[in-house]
This record gives C-alpha cells, structure tokens and sequence, in this order.
C-alpha cells in the first residue's frame, strides 16, 4: 500500500501560531467595537429614514465600506445632489485609505497580487491602526501579518455591517441619546496620537485640526479635504527643516 505523506515536523507549530495571530488580529480591534456598533445602529437608522430600502443599505455598506462617506452620500442623496458630486464626494473622503495602503504595502513585501485584494478591502482606520502598531513592534513574515490584518479587518467590517443592517430594521427606535458624535472622534484621537513622534507628525496634526475647524462650513466636505492637504504640507515643510 502507498504511504501517506509525513507531515511536517513543524506543522502543529504553524498552526497554533497562526490560531494566535488570528485571535491577537481579533482582540486588538475589541476596544473600539462598543463606537462601531453605536456607529452601525445610528447610520442604519439614518439610512432608514432617508428612504433607503435594507437591501440598499446592506449593498453600500458593503461595497462602500466607509462610514463617513457612506453617511455624506446618504445626506447628499436627500438633498437631491447630483450622482457625479456624490461620487467624487465620497472618492474624496475616502482618499485617506490609499494613504493607508502606501503607508502598509513595506509590511506586505512579497505577497501575491490576488492575496493583496482580500487585504485591500479591509484597509480600514481601525485596522490599519492595530496591524501598524503590531508590524511595527515584532518581526514575522507577511503570512503572520496577512492572518493578523485580515482578523482585525475582517471582524470590524463584520461588524460595521451587522450593526448597520439592525439599525436599519430597528429605525426610527434607536434613541438620540446615543454618543455617535462623540464616540467617532474618539475613535481616530485613540488611533492617531501613538503615531505622532516628531515636530513633523505634530506639527501636520495640529494644522490640520486647526483646518478643518476653521473651513467646516465649506461645502460638499471640501473643507476636509483642503485640511488634509495642509496638514501634509506642513508635515512636510517640517520634515525638510529638520
């Protein structure tokens, strides 16, 4: 009779260490899962009430992944905008995650193209915060960061999806009381303050803040993206006078 394979001597290792790579990509997003499923339940309560059928709001939250700019093209569709601003509206919004991108693809150096597309659609503010703070701290390989990204991706854009799609259905019972406007914020000021080393990454951080306060009013969210623009000009022309 043929033998069976041998299996590798190290392939129980590679399991367990993959199974703690996946629970640790898990565990990492669990702090801001409590402002996402506010987040979830509040947007698909205002899909609701925008007229957006549950099948219309499961489809764009799963195509368009983003929050803000699922929410902004929801506002502009009220105010009957028309479909070419609306996409460049949310083409705009949602510039940051190929920041995002540019900012991981060093972590992810020799993985195939095709695996790159399962990781490109959970390119998200709460992953790309967990997996930078871990890639950044320990060696591995890009398998072990593909499983750990793919993790903390993958659950908060379960998620996302879930708690919109049970706000939709719950609608008009979800209470104003509930902290969106302040949980969201608190979000990205939790992600973004450990990177900030360096007058530059300050310096960029504080323009743009100051910015975007400053041009709020303008319209079609323009303001956030001219703040972004300044904010990386002066990371910029601080990084140069160093």
């Amino acid at each position: 009779m043929p033998s069976c394979p041998k299996t590798p001597d190290n392939f129980d290792a590679m399991i367990v260490n993959q199974t703690a790579t996946l629970r640790a990509g898990t565990f990492a997003t669990l702090p801001y899962q409590p402002a996402i499923i506010i987040f979830g339940l509040v947007s698909g309560a205002v899909m609701a009430e925008a007229g957006l059928t549950l099948f219309e709001t499961l489809a764009m939250t799963v195509i368009v992944l983003g929050g803000a700019s699922q929410l902004a093209a929801v506002q502009m569709l009220t105010e009957q905008t028309s479909v070419a601003v609306i996409v460049a509206t949310c083409i705009c919004i949602n510039l940051r995650f190929g920041m995002y991108s540019a900012a991981l693809a060093p972590w992810f150096s020799g993985m195939p193209a095709r695996t790159r597309l399962f990781a490109a659609y959970v390119v998200h503010d709460q992953s790309f915060g967990v997996a930078l703070a871990r890639f950044q701290s320990r060696e591995e390989d890009w398998r072990a960061r593909m499983v750990f990204f793919l993790a903390a991706g993958g659950i908060t854009a379960l998620v996302w999806q879930l708690t919109t799609g049970i706000g939709h259905a719950l609608g008009a019972r979800i209470p104003d009381a509930l902290p969106l406007d302040f949980a969201m914020p608190m979000i990205f000021i939790a992600m973004v303050v450990p990177f900030l080393k360096g007058r530059p990454k300050w310096l960029a951080a504080i323009v743009a803040s100051g910015a975007a306060l400053a041009l709020r009013d303008l319209p079609l969210d323009l303001g956030l993206l001219a703040a972004t623009g300044l904010g990386i000009a002066a990371g910029y022309w601080a990084e140069a006078r160093a």
